[in-house]
C-alpha cells in the first residue's frame, strides 16, 4: 500500500498503464526508458516476462561455454551457421568480470560459468539482422523439459534478441524479443508454454504444436540498427525430473597412419556436456562431437580404448565396452596427393579416379535442417561403395570428421566439397569474407584426415550470377580460395566443380579441372559436338598438363520424364547402359577420373516445396538419380541396387580392361579443320555479331556443300538458337547474329560440328563476350489498345468485336528488332502469336492467336502456371512510377495457362495478388496450328485504375513454351526482357484509344456535306 494525498493506491498488482494525449493539434512524441524508483532496497524484481522457475523442476546446465579455445566452439558454433541481413556478427569465447547476481537467481540453476560467449553485432541499416545457429548432431529429446534460463548482458543499445528452436516437425519457436536497453547482466527464464512461433518460419504449419522430442537445433538472432556487443552465459533447461545417466555407447575405432580414429553414435540426452576419452585405462581427453582423434602414435602399438559421457551434472556415465586396436606402420591412404601432368598422384602412384557422387541425407531429412543417416546406414553405404570397386567419394559440402572416419575405414578417398554458395554476390566483400572463412573452417577439420583426396570450392557457379559479378571477381574469389587452403592444408590439390554455362571461365589457378557434364545438357552437346568431343575441347582448352574429372555425370529415372537417355523418365537398364557409354567416352576424350550422380535418391532435391523431402515426386528428375533407389515410404532407407551398380561394379572390379578398350575404342578428328571466325571480339548488346564458319581438310582444301549444325547461346539470359546449313564452294558458311537488346553483359557460346566421311565429327566453340548497351532502356515498343463499345464474348472464337484490335507480334524478331528469346526456340513455326486487346471502364480484353508445335501443354496451377504453355500479360497502371528494380505497387503480371487456370503474382502489394483474378473468365481452344486463348480480366485486379482515352500504361506479353519434357523450355517477349517477372524496368508502353469518337467525327461530316 502506497499512502498519498488523496487516500491509500493499491500498487501490489499494477495489472496496466495507459498513455493519454490530450489536445487540439497534430503531434508526434518518442517515449523510452521508463523506470520504477524506490526508496527502499530491493535484491530483485519479478519481471512479467521471465518469471520464476517452477517448484519442483531441476534446472541443468545445457551450454556453458566452457571450451579451451575459440577453435573449440566454433567446432559447435559453425562459421557457415551464420546467417546475416546487412549486418555482420563477430562471436567468440570471453572472460569477463561477473557481477554478484541476486540471490532468487540462484534457483534458475548454475549462477554463472567462467566463458561467455561474446557477441559483436555490427548493422548497416536499422532493418538488419543477424542469426547464429547451433545445429546438434542428433536431435535432443527435450520432452521432459519446462522451460530454459540464461544469463544476458546487456549493452543499453536498445537492440534486440531472441532464442529459437526447431523442433521435429522443422518448426521454429522463439521466445519473446528481449529489448538491449540496460547495462550489466541481467537473468532470464522463458517457459516453454509461453513460446510463439517465428512469424517469418517458412515452415507453415499454422495448426501444429511444439514437437520437442527431437530439438534439431538453437539459433540465437538479433535485430536492431545499433553496434552491439553483449554476452550470454549459462543457457539452462528446466527439467520436469533429475538427468538421466543410464547412457550406452557403442565405440568404434579405426586404424590409421601413426593415428588411431574413434567413433560412436551420438546421443539424443541433452544434458551430455562432453564425451571422456580413456586409452588404456588413462583419460587422455574430451570430445564434444561423438568422434575422437588420437594421434601421434608410434606405429603398430596396440592400445586399449574406452569412452563416456560427462553431464552437465558434474557425474560421469558408465564407461563404454572396451576396443582394442593399433596405428598403422605403412601408409595405406597417402596425406600427400600430387598433381603430375595428366594425372593425380597417391602415394606416389597414379590414382584414377573412380567416384561415386555421395549425400547422406535420406527421405524426411532436409538437408537445411536435418542431420545425415543414422550410423548404421553410413555404415552400409560404405560398404556398398567399396564393393562395387568406387575408390573416391565426391561431395558438395563438406563431410563431417565421423563421416571421413568411416570412409576411411573401408579405403575410400574423398574429394571435399567446401560449398562457398554458387548464388552469392562474388563482388561482395562481406560475402567473400564469409566464404573464405567457411572455407578455413572446413579446411582446418579435413586436414587432419588422410583420405581426403582434393579440395572442391565450389559447384556450378550460376551463370547470371557470375556475369553480374563480373568474371574477374570470380576469378578473385577462386584464387584467394586457393590461398585460403594452402595456407591451411598444403599437401591436398584444389580445384572447382564448373558446368556448361560456364565453361569459359579462367581455371589456370586450380590444381586440376573439373566439370560436370550431362550428355542432355544442351544441343552443343547432342547435336554439334557430341559428348566426347566437347570434353576433348575441355580437356584442350582449361587442362593441358592437368588432371580433368568429370565431377558429375548420370541419368534420372522418375516416372516422368522424356526418356531415353534425356533428364527424366529413363528405364533402370536405360540408366545402366547410359552411364556405362559415357564413361567409355570420358575415358576416351582424355579425362582422369569420374564420379557418378548419384549414390542413392534423395527425396528432398531443388527444395520446390517446404516438406519436399518427405515425398519422392514422379515428376522432379532431380530425386531419382540414385543408383540406388528408394522408392516410396514402404521402402528401406538402406536402399536397393538398381541395374546400374550392379553393371558399374561389374566394370569397376575389373578396370583395367575396361580402360585399355575405352582408350582404343575411341577415336578423334585430327585433321580436318572447322573454324569459327567473328569481325570482332567484343560486342555491344544489339550489335550484329558477323560469324562465319569455315570447313577444311587436311590440305586446307574446302570442303564444299558439307552440312553443319550450329548453336548459338546466349549464356546470362538462356536464348538459344540452333541451325543447320551447308558450306559454299568455298568451305564457308556467313550469318549474322543479333545479341539480345537491352541485355546486361553476357557471354555467347557459338558451337558447331560437321560429319565426316571417316565417320568423325570436325568440332569447335568459341565464346564472345558482349557488353551491355546502356541506352536500351530508351527504346521500347509501344502499342494501342483500342476501346471497345461491345464486349467480345469469350468463347475462344475471333469474332466482329476484334476487328479493329492491333495486333501485337511475337516472332523473335519484329521491325527489324530482336525480340527478347529464353530456351531452346526454333522459329515461327515452333512458337509465334499475334495477340489483341481492348478496353472498357471495366475490363481489359485478351485474344492470343498461338502457332504452337506441341500446343497446350500445361498440367500446372497458381504461381506454376509459367511452367507449361501460356501467355504473360504484364501491365502497370503507373508507368511514371516503375521502380529501377523489382515492381511497385502498381505493376502486375498476369498469366493465362492453356489449360484455362489464371494467377496473378505477388511482387508488390495492393490490388490482386497471388490468387486467381476476380471476376474474370478464360477460355481455350486448340486448332490444327497451335491454339487460341480468350480471357476477360476485371480491372478490380489492379487498384481499380481509371481507364480513359489517352492513358499509357506499362505493357509487355510473354509466350511461354513448353514440349515434350512437360516443362518450360522457350520463352518470346514483345518488348521486355526474360525476367519482366522481376524487374518492369524494361517493359513496353501501350496507349488507350477510342475509336469510336473518330468514327462519330467522320459520319457527323458526312451527314454536314449531305444537307448542303
Amino acid at each position: 500500500m502506497v499512502k498519498t494525498g488523496n487516500g491509500i493506491k493499491d500498487l501490489e498488482e499494477v495489472r496496466a498503464y495507459l498513455f493519454v494525449v490530450k489536445g487540439n493539434s497534430k503531434s508526434k512524441i518518442n517515449i523510452d526508458a521508463i523506470e520504477l524508483r524506490s526508496d527502499k532496497s530491493l535484491e530483485c524484481i519479478r519481471d512479467a516476462v521471465k518469471p520464476d522457475v517452477p517448484e519442483g523442476t531441476f534446472s541443468f546446465l545445457m551450454e556453458g561455454f566452457e571450451y579451451k579455445s575459440n577453435d573449440e566452439l566454433m567446432s559447435i558454433y559453425l562459421h557457415r551457421t551464420v546467417w546475416t541481413n546487412k549486418a555482420s556478427l563477430a562471436y567468440s569465447l570471453e572472460s569477463i568480470d561477473i557481477e554478484q547476481p541476486c540471490s532468487t537467481a540462484a534457483a534458475l540453476g548454475p549462477i554463472m560459468c567462467k566463458m561467455s560467449l561474446g557477441l559483436v553485432y555490427t548493422p548497416s541499416s536499422n532493418d538488419s539482422w543477424v542469426v547464429l545457429q547451433r545445429r546438434f548432431s542428433l536431435a535432443k529429446d527435450w520432452s521432459n523439459i519446462k522451460g530454459i534460463g540464461f544469463w544476458l548482458y546487456g549493452d543499453n543499445s536498445y537492440n534486440e534478441i531472441t532464442l529459437i528452436f526447431r523442433d521435429a516437425d522443422n518448426e521454429a519457436w522463439q521466445i519473446p524479443w528481449i529489448q538491449l536497453g540496460w547495462s550489466g547482466w541481467r537473468r532470464f527464464y522463458y517457459d516453454f508454454n509461453d513460446l510463439t512461433r517465428d512469424p517469418y518460419d517458412s515452415v507453415k504449419n499454422v495448426t501444429s504444436k511444439k514437437d520437442f522430442d527431437k530439438v534439431k537445433s538453437m539459433l540465437i538472432v538479433m535485430r536492431g540498427g545499433v553496434k552491439s556487443n553483449i554476452y550470454l552465459n549459462a543457457i539452462s533447461l528446466i527439467s520436469l525430473s533429475p538427468i538421466n545417466q543410464s547412457e550406452k555407447i557403442g565405440l568404434q575405432t579405426v586404424s590409421s597412419i601413426n593415428k588411431i580414429y574413434l567413433y560412436w553414435d551420438d546421443s539424443s540426452n541433452p544434458f551430455i556436456s562432453k564425451y571422456l576419452i580413456y586409452r588404456d585405462g588413462e583419460m587422455i581427453g574430451y570430445s564434444y562431437n561423438p568422434f575422437y582423434i588420437d594421434a601421434d602414435l608410434p606405429p603398430a602399438n596396440e592400445h586399449t580404448y574406452q569412452v563416456s559421457a560427462y553431464f552437465s551434472n558434474g557425474r560421469e556415465g558408465e564407461k563404454s565396452v572396451s576396443r582394442v586396436c593399433s596405428s598403422k606402420p605403412k601408409p595405406s591412404l597417402s596425406s600427400n596427393v600430387k598433381v603430375d601432368k595428366d594425372w593425380l598422384v597417391v602415394n606416389g602412384e597414379k590414382f584414377f579416379v573412380k567416384g561415386i557422387g555421395y549425400s547422406p541425407f535420406r527421405p524426411y531429412c532436409d538437408p537445411r535442417y536435418d542431420n545425415p543417416a543414422p550410423l548404421d546406414a553410413l555404415e552400409d553405404d560404405m560398404r556398398l561403395i567399396k564393393d562395387a570397386g568406387f575408390n573416391t567419394l565426391r561431395t558438395w559440402d563438406a563431410m563431417d570428421e565421423r563421416q571421413l572416419i568411416m570412409a576411411e575405414k573401408y579405403g575410400l578417398m574423398v574429394m571435399q566439397g567446401l560449398s562457398i554458395d554458387p548464388k552469392g554476390d562474388f563482388n561482395n566483400p562481406e560475402f567473400v569474407k564469409n566464404s573464405l572463412k567457411a572455407v578455413e573452417e572446413k579446411v582446418k577439420w579435413s586436414k587432419d584426415h588422410d583420405n581426403v583426396l582434393c579440395y572442391m570450392l565450389i559447384n556450378e557457379p550460376d551463370v547470371q550470377t557470375v556475369l553480374k559479378s563480373g568474371v574477374e571477381s570470380v576469378s578473385s574469389l577462386f584464387n584467394n580460395g586457393a590461398k585460403t587452403v594452402r595456407n591451411i592444408d598444403s599437401n591436398k590439390p584444389i580445384s572447382a566443380s564448373l558446368w556448361v554455362p560456364t565453361d569459359f571461365l579462367d581455371t589456370s589457378m586450380l590444381d586440376f579441372v573439373c566439370f560436370n557434364i550431362y550428355r542432355y545438357d544442351s544441343p552443343m552437346i547432342t547435336q554439334d559436338m557430341g559428348y566426347d568431343n566437347y570434353i576433348n575441347w575441355l580437356k584442350k582448352k582449361h587442362a593441358q598438363n592437368k588432371p580433368l574429372i568429370i565431377s558429375e555425370f548420370g541419368y534420372s529415372v522418375s516416372p516422368l520424364g522424356p526418356g531415353n537417355y534425356g533428364y527424366g523418365g529413363n528405364t533402370a537398364d536405360a540408366q545402366k547402359e547410359g552411364i556405362i557409354n559415357d564413361i567409355k567416352q570420358i575415358i576416351g576424350a582424355g579425362a582422369t577420373g569420374f564420379c557418378v550422380f548419384e549414390w542413392i535418391d534423395e527425396w528432398w532435391k531443388n527444395f520446390d516445396y517446404e516438406s519436399d523431402a518427405n515425398k519422392h515426386d514422379s515428376n522432379d528428375p532431380e530425386e531419382w538419380f540414385g543408383i540406388l533407389g528408394i522408392l516410396d515410404d514402404k521402402s528401406s532407407i538402406q536402399g536397393e541396387p538398381r541395374p546400374a551398380y550392379y553393371g558399374l561394379k561389374n566394370i569397376l572390379t575389373n578396370f583395367d580392361v575396361f580402360y585399355k578398350d575405352a582408350v582404343n575404342s575411341t577415336g578423334f578428328n585430327k585433321d580436318f579443320i572447322l573454324d569459327i571466325g567473328t569481325d570482332k571480339t567484343k560486342y555491344i548488346s544489339s550489335e550484329a555479331i558477323n560469324i562465319v564458319f569455315t570447313l577444311m581438310d587436311g590440305q586446307r582444301m574446302p570442303l564444299r556443300s558439307a552440312p553443319i549444325t550450329y548453336t548459338i547461346r546466349d549464356k546470362r539470359n538462356s536464348i538459344q538458337t540452333v541451325g543447320k546449313v551447308n558450306t559454299d564452294k568455298d568451305g564457308k558458311v556467313y550469318f549474322s547474329y543479333i545479341s539480345l537488346p537491352g541485355s546486361k553483359s553476357t557471354v555467347l557460346s557459338i558451337s558447331v560440328g560437321a560429319r565426316l566421311s571417316n565417320g568423325l565429327k570436325a568440332v569447335n566453340l568459341k565464346h564472345i563476350f558482349i557488353e551491355e548497351d546502356m541506352k536500351y532502356a530508351l527504346k521500347k515498343r509501344h502499342a494501342k489498345m483500342v476501346k471497345t463499345s461491345k464486349p467480345p464474348q469469350i468463347d475462344g472464337v475471333f469474332d466482329n468485336a476484334w476487328k479493329d484490335a492491333n495486333p501485337m507480334l511475337l516472332k523473335g524478331d519484329v521491325d527489324n528488332i530482336v525480340q527478347a528469346r529464353m530456351g531452346n526456340w526454333v522459329g515461327e513455326s515452333g512458337l509465334s502469336a499475334k495477340v489483341y486487346m481492348l478496353w472498357d471502364e471495366a475490363n481489359i480484353y485478351i485474344f492470343g492467336d498461338i502457332v504452337d508445335e506441341f500446343p497446350c501443354i500445361n498440367n500446372n496451377k497458381d504461381s506454376g502456371l509459367w511452367d507449361g504453355d501460356a501467355l504473360e500479360i504484364f501491365l502497370s497502371t503507373g508507368p511514371d512510377k516503375i521502380p529501377e528494380t523489382g515492381y511497385s505497387p502498381d505493376d502486375f503480371q498476369v498469366i493465362l495457362g492453356s489449360n484455362e487456370k489464371m494467377w496473378i503474382y505477388g511482387q508488390a502489394a495492393g490490388g490482386a495478388r497471388n490468387q486467381e483474378p476476380k471476376d474474370s473468365k478464360i477460355i481455350v481452344k486448340k486448332h490444327e496450328k497451335g491454339y487460341t486463348i480468350e480471357a476477360k480480366i476485371s480491372l478490380n485486379n489492379f487498384n481499380n485504375p481509371k481507364f480513359e482515352a489517352g492513358k499509357i500504361l506499362g505493357f509487355d506479353l510473354a509466350l511461354d513454351d513448353a514440349d515434350k519434357t512437360q516443362k518450360r523450355e522457350a520463352q518470346l517477349v514483345w518488348s521486355g526482357l526474360p525476367n519482366n517477372y522481376e524487374n518492369s524496368k524494361y517493359w513496353g508502353r501501350c496507349t488507350l484509344i477510342d475509336i469510336s469518337k473518330n468514327k462519330k467525327g467522320v459520319l457527323r461530316g458526312i451527314w454536314e456535306i449531305f444537307k448542303r
